[in-house]
């Protein structure tokens, strides 16, 4: 009876904790969605266009020209839209803790594999499309990078994939026995 007492409170305060997570995930679409598209409205490249920028390691202003403004917007929403989707998938497996009452689902684990590839997508695209739209508009200097703390993420969520891939045939043996 106190186990089972003990295991309603831990689901109870876990579905609360997963609807706050939900809820700011949320949020944290609407503001990066709303980011992006402030990048490419032309009211707010003419204002960024003319307002200098500190940079803070070599302590210089650097201005960037509509160009560049247009090529870090093509980089924001192009990240944004794959971070969105990721922020999406997050959310559906925290979902399946309030349905299933467990995250070791098959579903989720296609869930976290679908995650990884996407981070991976981020780490390259997103940069390569700015450095394309800006040899579009007249820089010939490309400089195709990959940002390699993305494609780190992208392994450990590959890897937890895989431990959720285990955590599934272990429940299912125990649904098994039981």
């Amino acid at each position: 009876m106190i186990e089972n007492t003990k295991l309603i409170k831990t689901c109870n305060t876990t579905r609360r904790i997963v609807k706050g997570l939900r809820i700011f995930l949320y949020v944290v679409i609407a503001i990066f969605i709303v980011a992006s598209v402030l990048m490419y409205l032309p009211a707010f490249r003419e204002y960024t266009a003319s307002i200098p920028v500190e940079d803070t390691l070599t302590n210089t202003e650097i201005t960037y020209t509509r160009d560049e403004v247009l090529a870090k917007g093509t980089w924001a929403i192009s990240a944004v839209a794959i971070g969105s989707v990721v922020m999406l998938l997050c959310e559906r497996i925290l979902g399946t803790v309030n349905t299933e009452n467990t995250p070791f689902v098959a579903e989720n684990v296609r869930r976290l594999k679908i995650m990884s590839v996407l981070m991976a997508v981020i780490s390259v695209v997103p940069s390569w499309l700015a450095q394309i739209v800006s040899f579009i508009l007249g820089d010939r200097n490309l400089l195709m990078e990959v940002e390699l703390g993305m494609l780190m993420i992208a392994l450990v969520i590959w890897c937890l994939a895989l431990i959720f891939e285990y955590g599934v045939t272990l429940q299912q043996r125990e649904d098994e026995t039981l």
